[in-house]
Order: structure tokens, then C-alpha cells, then sequence
């Protein structure tokens, strides 16, 4: 009798140490899950803040910046619901911080579209498609309307092609600068075949074919809509160009001959 007690014991302390294992397993596992997904949440909200960072200068158009950061500051809601902590804290403040500077942007804000190298080119235009794919989200959601997603997709579109024509036509000022006029030239020409053969619907667009024409035969020294730095750069020619820009100019003349038109201009049909 004592030895069937014993056995019975025994059983029974076995099946409470399985219960109690499966319960801390099964309680680990939750919590590696919930970890899981704080992580990837926290990974998602720091990639759309670059996102917002680097595609906002490029914008004119502050609200599609301003979507954007309205994922990051809800994403990072939800983490602090989650599990509270100072970090998370400081990355949501940061957050509206930015979501207030964004609402107030002045009306002469200054826009820049030129990249520094070929590879520059294609990040600012990588990341302008990123956008472009988050947005698609956004309206398949219904977070924003038809009509807003069409514009916001014009405005990113329209960056996409000026990052491209602006950095050419910058670095052809810049060879202008040094008389090197047969560099400056392919440069100017180069913007003007990217302008042509972009499927962008804009009469901004064909002004600039024309003015870029008007360039290349010595017509006109710049675009009529320039950035500061550039429309200074065009009308005084006398400065140096120190050995960094010469550089960049020579890294994209480099690809001049096989540098294909951006990814979000269609090609028109032939």
C-alpha cells in the first residue's frame, strides 16, 4: 500500500512538473512573440522616419511627408501601449515634434532636388517610390481619398524626374564654370533626353524641354525655376569649383551613356 502511495505520488508530481513546464513555455513563448513584434513594429516606424527625412526636401508637397510620419507616430503608440519605456517615449515625442514642424512649413520653403553622385540619384528615387508604395497602402485602407492620393502621387512623380534633370543640369552649370563646355553640354543634353522621354504629364515639363534647349544652344544661361544654389551657380560663372564637385561631375559624366531614365517615368510608346 505504502509503495502504490509512493507510485501515485509520484505520477502525480510528474504531471504537475509537465503542466508547470508547458505553463512557462507556453508563457515564454508569448512573451518572445510579443518581443518579435515590437521589434519589427520599432523597425517599420525607424525605416518610415528616414523615409520622411529624406523624401521631405524633395516635396513640395508636405502633407505626403506628414501621412508618413502619422504611421510612425502610431506605430510608436502602440509600442508604448505594449510595454512602456523612456526610448519609445522619446521617439514618439520626436514624432509629433516633426508631425508640428511639418504642419507649418513657410510658404517660400526651400526645396532641393539636386543628389551629389549617379548612386545618390538612385537612393533619392528608390526612396520616392517607397513613399509611393506606402501611400497605395494608405488609400487601400481608406486613410486617404482617391483624389489625394492622386495628387500626392503627381508631386512624387514630379520629384522623381526633377532629382534627375536638377543633378544634370547642375553639374553642367559646374562644367560651364570650368569652360569645359563639351562636358557642360552632354550634361544639358542629358536632361533634356531624361524630360523627353519621362511619360510625366506636366506643362512644367515641357517648359523645361524648351528652356533646356534654349541652354544648350546659348540662349538662356539657366531654367526659369531654379533653386537658389543653382541659379546662382548659372549666372556666375567666374567662382571655382573646388576639387569635390569636380569629382561628382566627373562620377555621373562617367555614366552619362548608359544611365537609364527613372523607374517611375514610363517610357512614352513609340
Amino acid at each position: 500500500m505504502g509503495a502504490l502511495t509512493s507510485l501515485i505520488i509520484l505520477c502525480v508530481i510528474a504531471i504537475g512538473s509537465l503542466l508547470v513546464a508547458n505553463i512557462i513555455n507556453r508563457h515564454e513563448r508569448k512573451l518572445a512573440t510579443k518581443r518579435h513584434y515590437q521589434l519589427t513594429m520599432r523597425q517599420r516606424a525607424e525605416e518610415l522616419e528616414e523615409l520622411v527625412k529624406l523624401v521631405d526636401p524633395v516635396l513640395s508637397d508636405r502633407n505626403i511627408a506628414m501621412e508618413i510620419n502619422n504611421i510612425v507616430i502610431d506605430k510608436f503608440r502602440q509600442i508604448q501601449e505594449i510595454e512602456p519605456s523612456d526610448d519609445t517615449q522619446q521617439a514618439l515625442e520626436n514624432a509629433i515634434a516633426r508631425s508640428n514642424e511639418l504642419s507649418s512649413s513657410p510658404p517660400d520653403r526651400h526645396i532641393t532636388y539636386v543628389a551629389g553622385s549617379d548612386a545618390q540619384i538612385a537612393l533619392q528615387q528608390k526612396k520616392l517610390n517607397a513613399a509611393g508604395r506606402v501611400l497605395n497602402r494608405l488609400k487601400d485602407k481608406g486613410k486617404i481619398t482617391e483624389t489625394q492620393h492622386k495628387n500626392y502621387t503627381a508631386d512624387l512623380r514630379w520629384s522623381y524626374l526633377q532629382v534627375e534633370v536638377m543633378t544634370y543640369m547642375h553639374h553642367g552649370y559646374k562644367s560651364r564654370r570650368r569652360d569645359d563646355m563639351l562636358t557642360a553640354t552632354a550634361f544639358f543634353k542629358k536632361a533634356a533626353d531624361v524630360l523627353r522621354t519621362s511619360g510625366i504629364s506636366d506643362d512644367r515639363k515641357n517648359v523645361q524641354i524648351r528652356e533646356v534647349s534654349e541652354i544648350i544652344r546659348g540662349q538662356r544661361k539657366k531654367l526659369s525655376h531654379q533653386t537658389n544654389e543653382d541659379a546662382l551657380l548659372a549666372e556666375d560663372e567666374s567662382e571655382t569649383v573646388d576639387d569635390t564637385e569636380e569629382n561628382s561631375t566627373d562620377s555621373l559624366m562617367s555614366i552619362l551613356d548608359h544611365l537609364e531614365p527613372g523607374m517611375m517615368q514610363e517610357k512614352r510608346a513609340h
